[in-house]
């Protein structure tokens, strides 16, 4: 029979920045519905994080970013609402 100890309760901080816009764009499938209004970024993440006396964090330097994009989307019951702060009353 095993015996495990319960896990340590533990923190982790995030920071994560993009920047560099690269492309910007929208994407809209009625047939979904969805909607999709983006920006291709870089970006940047370091973390730390400590769990008893153990800690653990992202070294300094270079990272290999693959992918980056920061996006505002609307789907299902919200496809066809404007967008945040829009006032389509014009009547």
């Amino acid at each position: 029979m095993f015996h495990f100890a319960a896990p340590a309760n533990g923190k982790v901080s995030l920071d994560l920045r993009w920047f560099g816009a690269k492309k910007r764009g929208t994407f809209s499938d009625p047939s979904l519905p969805f909607q999709m209004d983006f920006v291709q970024t870089d970006a940047h993440l370091s973390w730390n994080g400590a769990t008893g006396e153990d800690s653990f964090h992202t070294t300094a330097g270079a990272q290999t970013v693959n992918f980056a994009q920061i996006a505002n989307e609307r789907n299902g019951s919200f496809f066809d609402e404007g967008d945040e702060g829009d006032d389509d009353s014009d009547e």
